[in-house]
């Protein structure tokens, strides 16, 4: 069976684009290789035949937990996610800009969020996850594993759908100089709510 990684489309942020013209963060050969591939456009199934899935899947991790890249859409069709509101894209690929939160109430918000939405949709499936996201102890660490938790959220039939919403909402909790989503966000993100109370 295919990892359903696989499928994923990544795109680079600013930061990864930065970080291509003039490397500062001391990444290595390989890690530089995915981060170079990563278009918008292909999927990592493309890389399947340079690495191993499980290299692919930490560095991966280690990217989008270091805001250099962003999961831009997963494939096959039924288990894409919506397309995201242009604020909502546009603070993904600017999030490097912003400031990680020291403010204990919205790492704990943070984190329940996380929790909250992993349980729902991941179940007993989802208990390493979860389980990194119980140990988290700082805003570095939840962002750390944003891409581990947003990943395993897109092979979830029922949250494929919203997981990029799920990611653009946990980045406007970490990160400082963003309060809210917008209007027609805040109602996309409310419906699951609403399907799971039901």
């Amino acid at each position: 069976m295919t990892h359903p990684m696989l499928h994923h489309v990544y795109a680079k942020t600013r930061k990864g684009h930065d970080e291509i013209v003039r490397p500062t963060f001391g990444l290595n050969t390989r890690q530089r290789r995915i981060l170079a591939f990563v278009d918008g456009i292909k999927p990592l199934a493309a890389l399947s035949g340079q690495f191993p899935v499980q290299e692919m899947e930490d560095i991966v991790f280690m990217l989008s937990g270091h805001d250099f890249i962003f999961l831009a859409s997963a494939i096959p069709e039924e288990h894409a996610s919506p397309r995201l509101p242009k604020n909502a894209v546009h603070c993904l690929r600017s999030a490097n800009s912003l400031t990680l939160t020291h403010t204990p109430e919205k790492i704990h918000k943070a984190k329940e969020f996380m929790l909250e939405t992993a349980t729902i949709h991941l179940g007993i499936l989802g208990r390493d996850i979860i389980q990194k996201i119980e140990s988290a102890d700082c805003a570095h660490s939840l962002a750390c594993l944003a891409g581990q938790w947003t990943m395993a959220l897109c092979a979830s039939k029922t949250a494929a759908r919203y997981a990029q919403l799920y990611l653009e909402q946990l980045k406007l909790i970490l990160f400082e100089e963003q309060e809210q989503l917008s209007s027609s966000s805040c109602s996309e993100m409310s419906s699951w709510r609403h399907m799971n109370a039901l």
